[in-house]
């Protein structure tokens, strides 16, 4: 079975990645040495990859994957916290402050992404201007700057898939278009149906979610125009 992702309860990056850790064979296709942030480590060097994807493709993938899923669409924007300093040290989260902007409780950030200035570099090196919005929600922001140029998030989280944990085959993928400009896929996640009118749970059948994903070229290189998770 699938380990329960609670991303709140984790405060090491290892706990963290293992935590969403669905178990699968390991990648199809190098991608080593790693050529963007954030930091890949447990589960998402371990994801199984797209096979019609070229090493800056599939760079660009893993590590918006692993954006996507840890913070930006994953179980807590405190995952945001879970990623190593520069020098392999754990942020200190007991030191966390919150900051009220515009009327709503930010958490100052202390780890990887303390300045915003990194972490807006973060975002600049995965996805495409117009995608960032739509991630970071401009309404009603998740992550945002505070005026001396820290980066803060709202604390917020959501249960996990327990379907999709419980089943153990691997996510897969099916391309759906490509052209020399922009490249669509769907991301293939599987589940259990369980019933849960037993006492423990019981599977009944295994069933699949597809997910499209969608990269463009643009003068930087390839950029994730639309992603989403399984979990």
């Amino acid at each position: 079975m699938k380990q329960a992702r609670a991303f709140l309860a984790l405060l090491l990056a290892a706990a963290l990645l293992a935590g969403c850790q669905k178990q699968t064979p390991s990648p199809s296709q190098a991608v080593e040495p790693p050529v963007a942030e954030p930091p890949l480590a447990g589960r998402f060097q371990q994801q199984p990859v797209p096979d019609f994807l070229d090493q800056e493709q599939l760079q660009i993938f893993l590590h918006a994957f692993c954006a996507a899923g840890c913070f930006l669409l994953g179980c807590s924007t405190w995952g945001v916290e879970e990623f190593p300093l520069a020098d392999g040290s754990q942020p200190h989260l007991a030191d966390s402050e919150e900051v009220e902007l515009d009327g709503r409780t930010y958490v100052v950030a202390q780890g990887r992404y303390r300045q915003w200035a990194d972490f807006q570099a973060m975002l600049d090196a995965l996805f495409t201007p117009e995608y960032q919005q739509e991630l970071i929600a401009p309404a009603f922001p998740r992550f945002r700057s505070t005026q001396d140029g820290l980066m803060c998030f709202m604390d917020e989280s959501r249960g996990s898939n327990l379907e999709y944990d419980w089943c153990e085959t691997p996510d897969s993928y099916e391309l759906t278009s490509q052209t020399e400009d922009e490249i669509c896929f769907d991301l293939i996640g599987h589940y259990t149906r369980l019933n849960y009118e037993t006492d423990p749970v019981e599977p009944i059948e295994e069933y699949t979610q597809r997910f499209p994903i969608r990269m463009v070229r643009t003068q930087q290189g390839w950029r994730v125009a639309e992603i989403h998770v399984p979990w």
